[in-house]
């Protein structure tokens, strides 16, 4: 099976009601409010160490059985400069995905360097949101990137 690093848009970041979690071996997210700065529409989103997804798109992941991945419920709010330069624009329901996989077995992974790995059978639906800023780099069986995707 192939895995990718990917690299989902920033369209915001931690907001203040964000819990983090110090207890495992990286910094975590135990409850995740994500405010939005902008947003170019992908589905996969991300504001370090957290990752989330629309809820259409982790009911896809869900149906498709992939592995290394929950779901679980977020706070979404929205700065002021995000509702001076998108007046109007919507954004529809998010859910935090918390990655707990194995690079090279799992669906979703982080690796050593706090990217998100996903498989190619990940990648397939995640393409099916047609995402504009994020990163895709092929990576070899010692997970290193080969180049670019």
């Amino acid at each position: 099976m192939h895995f990718y690093i990917v690299r989902p848009e920033v369209a915001g970041g931690i907001g203040d009601n964000t819990v983090m979690d110090y207890s495992g071996d990286r910094v975590g997210v135990s409850h995740l409010h994500y405010e939005f700065e902008s947003w170019l529409g992908d589905e996969l989103i991300t504001g370090h160490p957290a990752f989330a997804a629309t809820t259409v798109l982790a009911d896809k992941f869900k149906q498709a059985g992939l592995t290394g991945f929950h779901t679980r419920d977020m706070d979404v709010t929205r700065t002021e400069d995000f509702e001076e330069f998108y007046p109007g624009r919507e954004i529809p329901p998010f859910t935090e995905l918390v990655i707990d996989g194995k690079v090279g077995l799992d669906d979703f992974a982080i690796n050593n360097d706090s990217d998100l790995v996903l498989s190619q059978k990940a990648l397939d639906i995640l393409n099916t949101t047609n995402p504009v800023d994020t990163e895709i780099l092929p990576i070899d069986e010692h997970g290193r990137p080969t180049g670019s995707g």
